[in-house]
């Protein structure tokens, strides 16, 4: 019952990637099915392969850029002070400042310098490194960029080019899961995503999911506050704060479901006749006590611990207290209409 990262396919990852940063209408330009590498570097490179190539067909983004040099020739406005001050109109220059309609905007910058770290990672196929160093040369009149999160977060874009935030979104990934191999020249290594990355990936995708793909329920992650408050400041600071994963209330506001995602190695403690966690259930138990449902005359929260697996899982159903609490699983090594299908029925 592990969700390991032999099992699951490279194309329901990349569903559940597309699903969690809401790039639903961009998943069609890259054509998982035809992938059939198990290196999720290469699914990586491949989605900005033919997310680059669709961008050129469309016309890469341009933008104003602001420049600020000593120039032979006048352009824009000349600043007579900095000019005066270093002497340059003895030797027929100016100090100019001016704006340019260019292709070296930051959110080109950032694909490009992306590449180039991507071309150095060790166990990218062949065919891809030589399709990425291609590439490169659509890129010869922009500017690499140091990468890190706060370039990440300036990059402001419009509705004309929207689609760059779905290419952002993987640049981001394979920058977060770069590694500098010691000793090397100037080779790179991938970080284990499935061991760092899948958690949160896993918990963003069920609520993404369910927020598109069903119209009985609203879909959220709101914090729950306890029944009961601290009795001082000091107290208050120190109490941990309950906030879930998903909760779904649906339309008629009769039914409230409290979701917690727990991407584990393994999801039920002991090999043979296993038990449930039961740091997981004492978890979800305190989220379904402590919400204020409760307190509506009928009302009973439910909760539920999801689990991915890529094998044979299991579907525990308990009354606690009165509340009906479910601990179930996914099977992630399947055809994805089949997950669609799995998602939708854990609803009924």
């Amino acid at each position: 019952m592990e969700a390991t990262a032999s099992k699951i396919p490279i194309q329901n990852i990349y569903y559940l990637l597309c699903y969690a940063w809401g790039n639903l209408k961009e998943r069609d330009i890259v054509s998982v099915d035809a992938i059939n590498k198990t290196e999720l570097v290469d699914l990586f490179a491949e989605v900005l392969i033919n997310g680059i190539i669709h961008l050129r067909k469309r016309g890469l983004d341009r933008g104003y850029i602001d420049f600020d040099e000593e120039l032979t020739t006048l352009r824009g406005k000349i600043d007579f002070s900095r000019s005066i001050k270093r002497n340059l109109f003895k030797r027929a220059r100016a100090h100019c400042e001016y704006d340019d309609f260019s292709y070296d905007v930051l959110h080109n910058r950032i694909l490009k310098s992306t590449i180039q770290h991507l071309i150095k990672i060790k166990s990218i196929d062949k065919k891809n490194k030589d399709s990425l160093v291609d590439i490169l040369r659509w890129f010869s009149d922009i500017e690499p960029i140091h990468l890190n999160h706060s370039a990440f977060r300036r990059v402001q874009l419009n509705r004309n080019n929207a689609f760059y935030g779905f290419l952002l979104n993987v640049c981001e990934l394979i920058v977060e899961n770069m590694l500098i191999a010691e000793g090397s020249k100037g080779e790179t290594l991938f970080k284990d995503f499935y061991e760092t990355g899948m958690p949160l990936l896993f918990q963003a995708f069920v609520l993404n999911f369910y927020r598109r793909e069903q119209d009985d329920f609203t879909a959220d992650a709101p914090q729950i506050k306890w029944s009961k408050g601290a009795i001082d400041e000091v107290s208050k600071e120190r109490l941990p704060i309950m906030q879930t994963d998903i909760t779904l209330i649906s339309k008629s506001k009769k039914r409230k479901i409290i979701i917690d995602t727990k991407y584990y190695q393994e999801a039920l403690i002991g090999r043979y006749n296993g038990k449930v966690n039961s740091s997981h259930l004492y978890q979800i138990f305190s989220y379904i006590m402590n919400d204020k449902f409760n307190d509506d005359v009928g009302n009973l929260c439910e909760g539920m611990l999801l689990y991915p697996v890529v094998d044979e899982g299991f579907d525990l159903k308990y009354e606690l207290s009165r509340h009906s609490v479910r601990v179930c699983t996914i099977n992630l090594n399947q055809d994805w209409k089949l997950i669609h299908n799995d998602l939708l029925e854990l609803l009924n």
